[in-house]
């Protein structure tokens, strides 16, 4: 039987930059589907938060009658993979590179000065900053797509991230799995203590060395998937 994998990508981030791991999947006994975040690729943005980031997968779940799933979220995905801790359906989150709860690392000496300065002005809801501040980097990295509405999504997506979550790690029933690089100074390895703290049934996976993009190496995208293919862990039956 197939496993239905759902990947969030990192903040921003497009189903065509995230097709790499339709490519990685195959010969794996795996559905891969790929999803978008308000003002990502061809997405319209819209107003987000966690709640409604719930609902739209809930939609999907059920137009696609998925039974059970497993959920891949890759940095700022990462948070919105453990907002689906809860669902009864989902057996497995594989976190990759994930951002954390703000003072879980901010004030890591491990993290980069820029990146501290962009999550603080984040965290202050300055939204002008922000734009201002992404403006001045260098974002050929990303796939073009990803900026089919200009800096305004991303500046969104990540005033929502490092606000205080609304939902609880304690309560996360399914196996959480953890990949992350030893030295990322985007998202420090800090942040992991927080989850091994406070989710019930977790793990981490150190790569040594690695920093924020270990994944795009295709053996630990291959590892990761076949991470979150592998699970039979049970989940709760409690509801949403």
């Amino acid at each position: 039987m197939q496993t239905d994998i759902f990947i969030f990508g990192g903040t921003p981030s497009s189903k065509t930059s995230l097709y790499e791991w339709i490519v990685e999947a195959k010969g794996l006994p795996c559905k891969l589907h790929l999803f978008e975040r308000p003002g990502f690729g061809e997405t319209p943005p819209y107003k987000r938060t966690f709640a409604g980031w719930k609902e739209s997968i809930t939609e999907y779940i059920a137009e696609e009658g998925i039974q059970r799933f497993a959920v891949i979220g890759i940095s700022g995905g990462g948070p919105h993979a453990l907002a689906l801790g809860e669902f009864p359906t989902c057996r497995k989150i594989v976190l990759v590179s994930s951002a954390g709860r703000y003072d879980s690392f901010i004030n890591s000496p491990a993290l980069s000065d820029s990146s501290r300065q962009l999550f603080t002005a984040a965290r202050a809801k300055e939204k002008d900053a922000i734009i201002d501040q992404l403006s001045k980097r260098d974002l050929s990295t990303f796939h073009p797509s990803v900026f089919n509405y200009g800096l305004e999504p991303l500046a969104d997506e990540l005033i929502l991230i490092f606000e205080d979550w609304p939902f609880c790690l304690e309560s996360i029933a399914c196996e959480v799995v953890s990949f992350h690089g030893e030295d990322d100074t985007t998202t420090p390895l800090v942040v992991t203590e927080d989850f091994a703290k406070n989710i019930p049934h977790y793990k981490l996976r150190v790569i040594p060395k690695g920093n924020h993009l270990f994944f795009k190496e295709p053996k630990h995208m291959k590892e990761i998937l076949i991470e979150a293919e592998s699970s039979r862990f049970e989940t709760s039956t409690s509801s949403l």
